[in-house]
């Protein structure tokens, strides 16, 4: 979901209308359909005028329109903005041609492509701080969930048969979070900055659709692999005595959280594209969401922001809540009953029970704070007035920089709250600073063989040594 905000960070560049082609439909459609509803407009070659008007509107711009406007002999009434932008909330009753003079005027006002008076530029040391982060979010983005990787492969603990379900779930969380930081940090910042993708028109229509895409996939993989991980450990510890998953059937059900995450994310592949902006004076793409014409294309839009907010996000919260609710009763209640009775056997899996359950609370507490403000910021604009507040664009970078520091965190939370990860992090270090040691001390024992190599076969340079011819 939030890389498709992608869109409106392009839309935030300017308030004129047709500068960008989803508020010249949006316009357009506002004053055919008003137009068409009037008493006054009666005739097939009246309604003809008006969609020829309409297409020079949205293909030749607002002089031509004006010019055919005094030409034509019929009139209606339209809602019309008093604001800078004619998509502003506001209306009042107006003309077609007082319409467009006061969208001349304000186009005349207000440059193509120039930093608009409702839009707040980032601060300097905002901008720099966001990109450093950023990009060390990325190292370490990559660097954490590849050990992860590592640890699940090489570590015989998390390969058992009793936890062999947990270090595949957790694999598959690593490969969302390395998806996200090796192609959707780097596109996205390269987008934000620059305001187009680093592959030329044909290579930008690509990236558009996969990188959104790609996002949201990892997204859903996340939070339906948390939600299946708690599941399978409130299984556990509810009824015990109800057999374990085999190899086979967490296979499946991984590859069914994978399958759920592609559904959910394949209508950024259709709706996403990229916009050439015939306006700008650099030739800016802008990758763009086209939902189809309002009022169908504006619920479509509305609709997937909901479902995403409550399939990917509030659902599975509250599943997550519930049943951690019910396996807090039950270890409670079983503590009771076998207070005084306990084996070791019994603490100690009491003890696995507790540390496990409170990994997971950090990682989902962690998954709900970093997404929540995404969520929040497409809800303000999709059912608010969010796109007219002036740091809107600032926040909903922001808003992605958070989404990014949930897929850094992961494997360090592994590292500080499970012993597994840790012992097996620890042990991958020392094996890699033994063989580093062992590099240098290679590199050092060359260097000094090649030297002595040299010193051998070259002449000394002593003036004593060398015949010197002098005049006597």
């Amino acid at each position: 979901m939030y890389v498709k905000s992608l869109i409106h960070v392009s839309v935030q560049r300017t308030q004129v209308q047709f500068v960008h082609s989803r508020k010249s439909i949006m316009f357009a459609e506002k004053i055919k359909n008003t137009a068409l509803s009037t008493q006054k407009i009666k005739s097939l070659k009246e309604i003809n005028g008006i969609q020829e008007i309409m297409d020079l509107y949205f293909y030749q711009g607002p002089i031509d329109i004006k010019e055919n406007l005094r030409k034509s002999n019929f009139s209606f009434h339209i809602m019309t903005s008093t604001k800078p932008s004619p998509l502003s909330p506001k209306w009042n009753i107006s003309s077609v041609p007082a319409a467009l003079d006061l969208a001349m005027s304000n186009v005349t006002a207000t440059p193509m492509h120039s930093s608009p008076s409702l839009e707040e530029q980032e601060p300097f040391v905002s901008l720099v701080v966001r990109i450093t982060l950023s990009v060390l979010i990325l190292v370490l983005n990559v660097a954490g969930n590849i050990l992860v990787c590592l640890t699940v492969r090489r570590s015989r603990k998390l390969r058992s048969v009793r936890n062999f379900y947990y270090g595949l779930f957790l694999m598959s969380l690593a490969i969302a979070d390395i998806a996200v930081g090796f192609f959707c940090i780097p596109f996205i910042l390269v987008y934000y900055e620059t305001g187009k993708y680093p592959f030329g028109f044909f290579g930008s229509t690509a990236v558009c659709k996969l990188i959104p895409a790609l996002a949201l996939l990892c997204q859903g993989a996340s939070i339906f692999g948390l939600t299946s991980l708690t599941l399978q450990r409130f299984m556990g510890i509810v009824y015990p005595l109800k057999s374990r998953l085999t190899l086979r059937q967490v296979k499946f059900l991984l590859s069914l959280i994978w399958l759920c995450a592609f559904l959910s994310a394949l209508p950024q592949i259709v709706v996403m594209d990229v916009n050439r902006d015939a306006l700008a004076e650099d030739n800016k793409f802008s990758c763009d969401e086209f939902w189809g014409n309002p009022p169908q294309g504006t619920i479509l839009k509305e609709g997937y922001t909901l479902y995403l907010f409550i399939a990917e996000y509030f659902l599975p919260l509250v599943i997550i809540g519930i049943a951690y609710g019910k396996m807090a009763i039950v270890l409670y209640r079983r503590d009771e009953g076998l207070e005084g009775r306990k084996s070791n056997n019994a603490r100690k899996t009491k003890a696995n029970h507790k540390k496990f359950i409170r990994l997971l609370v950090v990682l989902i507490a962690s998954f709900a704070i970093c997404y929540l403000p995404n969520h929040v910021l497409f809800f303000w604009l999709d059912y608010g007035t969010g796109q007219q507040y002036p740091y809107f664009s600032i926040l909903m970078k922001y808003s992605h920089f958070f989404i990014w520091l949930n897929s850094c965190l992961n494997p360090y939370l592994y590292g500080a709250l499970d012993d597994c990860f840790r012992q097996s992090y620890k042990r991958m270090l020392r094996r890699c600073a033994r063989i580093e040691g062992k590099a240098r001390k290679t590199h050092a024992r060359l260097t000094r063989t090649l030297t002595n190599i040299y010193s051998v076969r070259t002449p000394s340079a002593d003036p004593e040594s060398m015949d010197i011819e002098t005049d006597n």
